[in-house]
Order: structure tokens, then sequence, then C-alpha cells
């Protein structure tokens, strides 16, 4: 009689069904990645960001103020001045149409993209929209914005005592030998800045405003955070008379020694790609005296979302398509939330959750998705009662129907702080792409093969501590060095940690010796060749050799067992699906089950 077969032990089956369960979560996830590729690459807007912005952004850097003489190059408030008339006037107001046509979304054949034509006797032509270019139609008016700092203000400085009587001199009698020190909020002037210009006498009155549009301003050149408010002007629609307006502000004094910096926004619509873009032309007058020039642009499909899912033209189903495949993604984070609270249940505290590094990647993850979801849905609220959605033209009447009241596009349209928001939710968008594919890892330790990645981590992260501490010890080092040495010539030194990342940069080749010896052809020269032999011929040496000799140690603990992933996979997504498909099934039974008893039992007699 033939032995019966033996049965696997209890733990062996256990151990099998936690690794059948972990691979099915492991494809899972997969497809869940998937999803993620869908919903970021499915919108057609994309491929348009860079070249909406290039349309606007490239033609202020690249034209001249002077001769040889680009925005870049500006020195003075004089070029300040003239970059405002000569690059940003003629590139924000345009009065000429190309052929006569005024580019429409929709023609009246319902075809996209199509100019229509108008005649000079047309009322359209009062309220024609403006194009800076073909496609490009330029909203409302120029608003300029100036942070000054107060006479008083406790940043201020005085000239030393010598220089008392040339000052005296040359200032007049009496005058104090007084100077105006580096911007601050503390010290910004926040009343009304009244103006004369001395060619007709006109009283020029430059409201002060605590916010303008938007948030402050860091510089990204001098690390200064500027205030939203400020005094502000808006330049009037149309080349000649935003140019008339520039040279009665230059005349009147509009910069002068007590002005910090000056903000020039303009906003900007392009219906063939359905996308707003916002410019914003910083000049900083820095207490060295040096003006700092700053462009930023920015382009955003700000009424995409609502447009699109209402299949307006020229939208496709793909569009539709997109925005749902978003809000699917957004609806899976709020799960996913709900499924982290329920995990913590099963831990001691909130920080012995948190003590687990996977736990922390699926908090942040979920984190972004829904600060990204809070910004997209502060934007589209923005969007419905700001400016630019609720216009309804009347062109007999120059007029539109506006939250402030009857307005034209005579004004400046406040788009900045509506582009912040949506810059925040792509950016928080961005950081839960990352953190999820970041996350996948933790799915591979199902295979021995796969896994060799996190172990080698693990493995590293016990022996990394005392070469890192060795490695800040050099770099906090040199870059101190480096920035007392060179932080007075050169900009990638000027403070400690620009200098820091400079160092860091060199590790990977990128320096600029010749530039280093220009101002310190000895020191310089041993002091970057002293860091490149310490930093990459001998710690990162001693970098390279822990993670050689770890990934040593975990090909060998691999090595004794073999696993079949391709295997596993199939049957991970058999299960899947075998799971979702008796599901289902069960779920139509159980309905047709109550169905059934429905019509059974029939509708109840009433009692006698």
């Amino acid at each position: 009689m033939d032995a019966p077969p033996r049965r696997a032990p209890p733990e062996a089956l256990r151990n099998e069904t936690a690794r059948s369960r972990a691979i099915a979560h492991f494809a899972a996830y997969w497809l869940f990645l998937l999803f993620i590729l869908a919903a970021v690459f499915t919108p057609r807007y994309t491929r348009h960001f860079y070249r909406q912005t290039a349309a606007v952004r490239e033609p202020l850097l690249r034209n001249e103020i002077l001769d040889n003489v680009f925005l870049e190059n500006a020195m003075s408030a004089e070029q300040v001045y003239l970059a405002l008339e000569t690059l940003l006037v003629p590139h924000a107001f345009q009065d000429r149409y190309y052929a006569g046509l005024v580019p429409g979304s929709v023609d009246a054949r319902g075809r996209y993209g199509r100019g229509q034509a108008f005649s000079r006797d047309d009322k359209t032509l009062k309220y024609r929209p403006r194009y800076t270019a073909m496609a490009l139609l330029a909203l409302g008016r120029v608003r300029l914005r100036q942070l000054r700092v107060r006479a008083d203000g406790g940043a201020a400085c005085r000239a030393p005592g010598f220089l008392k009587a040339f000052y005296a001199t040359h200032a007049g009698a009496g005058a104090p030998a007084r100077c105006f020190a580096r911007y601050s909020r503390a010290d910004q002037d926040a009343g009304d800045l009244a103006l004369r210009d001395p060619a007709d006498g006109a009283d020029l009155a430059l409201e002060y405003r605590a916010s303008s549009d938007g948030g402050g301003w860091v510089s990204p050149y001098s690390k200064v955070d500027y205030g939203p408010g400020g005094q502000v002007k808006d330049l009037r629609v149309g080349a000649r008379l935003a140019r008339e307006d520039l040279r009665q502000l230059r005349r009147a004094g509009f910069v002068d020694n007590a002005t910090r910096a000056v903000f020039a926004d303009m906003s900007w619509y392009n219906p063939n790609v359905d996308m707003f873009t916002h410019a914003r032309l910083a000049f900083e007058f820095l207490p060295a005296g040096k003006v700092r020039p700053t462009v930023a642009v920015d382009s955003a499909p700000l009424l995409h979302d609502q447009r699109a899912l209402k299949g307006e033209p020229p939208y496709a189903p793909r569009d539709r398509a997109a925005v749902l495949l978003e809000i699917a993604l957004y609806l899976m984070s709020f799960w996913y939330l709900v499924r982290v609270t329920e995990d913590v249940t099963d831990y001691a505290s909130l920080k012995a959750y948190l003590a687990v590094g996977w736990n922390v990647a699926d908090v942040a993850s979920v984190a972004c998705f829904v600060v990204a979801l809070v910004m997209r849905v502060v934007t589209y609220l923005k969007m419905l009662m700001g400016h630019v959605n609720t216009f309804s033209e009347d062109v007999a009447a120059d007029q539109h129907a506006d939250l402030g009241g009857a307005a034209s596009y005579d004004k400046y349209i406040r788009l900045r702080l509506t582009f912040q928001y949506y810059r925040y939710g792509r950016n928080f968008l961005a950081a839960g792409v990352l953190v999820n594919f970041v996350k996948a890892f933790k799915f591979l330790s199902v295979s021995r093969q796969l896994s060799q990645f996190t172990r080698t981590i693990y493995v590293v992260s016990a022996e990394m501590l005392n070469v890192l501490l060795i490695l800040a010890i050099v770099l906090v080092g040199f870059a101190i060095a480096f920035h007392v040495l060179l932080g007075h010539a050169i900009a990638k030194y000027r403070t400690f940690s620009d200098a820091a990342i400079t160092l860091l940069l060199v590790v990977f080749g990128d320096f600029d010796l010749e530039e280093i010896i220009a101002f310190a052809p000895l020191l310089g020269v041993a002091l970057m060749l002293t860091f490149v032999v310490i930093m990459t011929f001998i710690i990162l040496t001693m970098l390279l050799k822990i993670v050689d000799v770890s990934y040593g140690e975990v090909l060998e603990e691999i090595s004794g067992g073999e696993g079949d992933l391709a295997r596993d996979m199939r049957l991970a997504l058999y299960r899947v699906a075998y799971d979702a498909y008796w599901t289902v099934q069960i779920r139509c039974t159980l309905c047709r089950a109550r169905g059934a008893l429905a019509r059974t039992a029939g509708p109840r007699a009433p009692p006698d």
C-alpha cells in the first residue's frame, strides 16, 4: 500500500501564501504606476508648455536695448526705462494686424484656429483684443510696481565723518550725509508716491497697495525677499500710450535713490492652444549700485479642465479622458488615505508607524496628491470667479460684465496669483509621482534578484555615516575658503551655500578653472586642485569601495536561491484577474437573487 503524500508544513504554506499575496500587490502596484503615466502624459497641453513660454520669453531676452546691449546686461536706471520701452511695450502691444486678420478659436464654419476678418467700420475694431503676434492675445494693461525704502528706515546708513564736508559741498550746505541700505520688508515705504512731470506740471499719484497680484518674490540672485505690495502704476493700453506713460514717469523721477525694485507684469492668451502666459520683469537696485534684471515667464492651461469636461471645441474626447484620469488619480489618493489611517491602528503609536521608512513614503505620497488636488480646485475656483472666465462682451458699449462692474480690456488682468496656485499644484503632483516610483522598490523585495538595490542600500547605510561625516567636513571647509577667496569676484562663490553647491558640481566635472585663474591664479588654483584630489580620488574612492563590498555581500546572500519571477508574475496577474472576475460574479448573483426574491414576494396585501 502506497504511503499517503506528505503534506507541506503549515509554516511553509503561510510563507507561500504571503509570497503569493506580495507578488499580487507587486503586479497591482505596477498597474497603478502605468495609470499614473497615463494621467500625466495623456493631456495634450504638456507639449505646448515650453513653446508657449518661449514665445513670450525669447523676444524679451534676444532683442537689444541698445547696440549689443540685451536685457540681462541692463546696468542703470536709464537702461531700465529703455528695456520697458523698447522690449516689453512693443512685445505687449501691437496695433497692426497681420493681413488684417484676427485669429479666433473657431470660425463660422466650425474650423479651429482660422482667422476672422473685420471691416474698419465694424465696432469690433473699437473693442478689439490686441495681439502681440498672430496667435498671442495681450490681456489688459502692463502693471508697474515699485518697492521703496523709507528715508527714516532702521536700515538707513550714514557716510563716514571725513566725507561730510565733501558731501555738503556737492549736495548743498546742510545736506545730511546719508544713504539708503538694502531692502527689507520692515523698512519698505508704505505710503503713496506723489510725482510731478516737469514738462507740463502734471501731478502723478502712485497708489500704495499692500498686495498687487500674488505673493512676494524671492530673488534667485540676491536672495532678497521682496514683498507683494508697492506703489502701482498701470500703463495705458497701446504701444503709443504706454510709451507716453513711461516717458512721463522718467521725467517725473519714478526711479530714485529710494527705489529698490521695479516689477513689470503682463499676461497673454493663446487661443490656438487655449493657454495663458504671465511674464514678470524684475529689476533689482542693489545697494552696491548694480541693477539686476530677472525675467520670469510661466504658462498654464487655466481653463483646460472645465472646457474639456464640457466638450467645447477644439477639445476632443481624449482631453476629457485626461481630466477624468487625473480626477481618478486624486480619488485613489483619498482611498489610500483611508487605508493608511486604518494601518496606523496596527501600530502602538503614530511614532512607531512613522518609524518605518515605507510608511513615511505612503504618507508623503498621499499628502502630495491631496495638496495637488486642493491647489487644482483653488485654481478652478479662481478662474470661475476671476477676471477672465466671466467676460461677456458687449461690443456696442465697449464693456464686459465682471466682478468689479462694467470694465474693458483697459485694465490690468490679475492672473499671477492664479498661476501660483496652478504651479504649486503641478509641483506637488511631480513630487507625488516621484515618491510613488521610488516606493516601487518596496515591492521589488518579493524577488531575490530584484531586491539587490534595496538590500545594498540597507547594508551601505550602516557603514556610510563615517565617510559622509568626513565628506561634510571637507566640503564645508573648502566652501568657506572659496567664499572668502572668490566671493567678491565670482558669482558662484558669493555666498556660502552657492560655494557649497558649486563644489558639489565640481565632483561631477562642472567647474571653470580659467575663471578662478583670472582672480586668484595661485591660491585659487591650489585650493581647487587640492579639493579635486581629496574629494575625487580619496573620499569618492572610499564610497565606491563601501558600495562594492556591500553589493558583493548581497550577491552572496541571494546566490543560494533561484526564483522564476516571470512565473510568479503570471500567477499574480491570474490571481488578480481571478479575484476581480469572481467578485463581479458574486455581486451580480446577489443582485439577481434579490430581484428574484422581490418578484416572488410580490406586493403585500393591505391588512383588513
